[in-house]
């Protein structure tokens, strides 16, 4: 059944669940909150003084853990602008800049690579941590998205990528007894004719 985790009248949006299903990573308001899935504690500020969500309505809030769950990279406007940032998981004080140029909705994937939104383009940029460090490689541009494109992810090897965009010009059918349809379709194109 259904478990409500906060009381909190404010508006939240699950953002990651750590890989090995311990941790979540959600947005209340315009924080980012950390809470222990066993119930073990109530959720709190990722880190201490908050970290604020970037505004929901311009870009999607977003938090991705590192394959291992020892390092969250997330969006957060820490600086002037936007941009895609990494600390070590589920405490640290050490902060790492990913993005340059502005970033948002970070997907870490499982062969070292963070992806993330730069305007328009997909950025890539590998990393490899060691102990409480990480490197970050030079920003690569993968390609330029459609401007309707919301959201994306990635396949877990980091080679295909699926892409949300809304066309209002377009519409869902239901269509009922289908397989009677499909097959009046076939024998009409087969027959060719109307």
């Amino acid at each position: 059944g259904e478990e409500r985790l906060s009381t909190s009248m404010e508006t939240q949006m699950p953002l990651a669940v750590s890989p090995d299903g311990q941790w979540l990573v959600y947005a209340e308001g315009f924080v980012y909150f950390k809470r222990p899935l066993d119930g073990s504690s109530a959720g709190v500020p990722l880190v201490d003084g908050g970290i604020y969500v970037p505004a929901l309505q311009s870009f999607p809030a977003a938090a991705s853990f590192s394959p291992d769950g020892r390092w969250l990279a997330y969006a957060s406007a820490e600086s002037d602008r936007l941009e895609i940032y990494a600390r070590p998981f589920p405490a640290g004080d050490k902060l790492f800049q990913i993005s340059s140029r502005g970033g948002s909705a970070p997907v870490w994937r499982g062969n070292g690579e963070i992806f993330y939104r730069e305007d328009r383009s997909l950025i890539a940029v590998t990393v490899s941590a060691s102990g409480d460090d990480i490197e970050i490689s030079k920003p690569t541009v993968l390609f330029e998205m459609d401007r309707d494109t919301t959201a994306f992810d990635v396949t877990p090897d980091g080679q295909h990528f699926f892409m949300l965009r809304p066309r209002a010009r377009e519409r869902v059918s239901l269509i009922f007894n289908w397989p009677e349809e499909m097959a009046r379709i076939t024998e009409v194109v087969a027959g060719g004719s109307e």
